[in-house]
């Protein structure tokens, strides 16, 4: 018996309407979602890294970190600098002596550094922790 076209289920997605279209938009959906977090946690750095900087200038200055980052403005940075995750200012934390963002699972743990499940055996990077948390040392 001959098989026919129409019947193979591996063939069948692309003879459906738009077969073609629907695959190609699955598959960029998923490179433009990895470019845009990538981006995301460039953008991510640039800010914890200039909060850091000026974090450090501040505490040199005046012998202790301020209680809010927007006391940095507009000596130290001409303004608080958004997380590109969530699209509100960098969170910080001056008892923690953290600047951190939500990073990539969208939740704010409070500047938590620990992996979840799957990672814990894995060295914690800001990344693969709950929260991306810059430290301010």
């Amino acid at each position: 018996a001959a098989l026919r076209i129409d019947q193979d289920a591996s063939i069948r997605p692309w003879l459906s309407p738009n077969g073609y279209g629907n695959n190609l938009h699955t598959n960029m959906l998923y490179v433009v979602r990895r470019m845009l977090e990538s981006h995301d946690r460039d953008d991510t750095m640039l800010a914890g890294t200039r909060l850091q900087v000026a974090l450090k200038s501040y505490e040199k200055e005046h012998g202790k970190l301020p209680g809010s980052l927007t006391n940095l403005v507009p000596d130290y940075i001409e303004s608080v600098p958004v997380d590109p995750f969530a699209g509100n200012p960098m969170r910080y934390s001056e008892s923690k002596r953290i600047v951190y963002s939500i990073g990539t699972d969208l939740k704010d743990s409070g500047g938590s550094t620990n992996a979840p499940g799957a990672y814990k055996s894995y060295k914690p990077t800001r990344w693969i922790t709950e929260d991306a948390v810059f430290e301010i040392k």
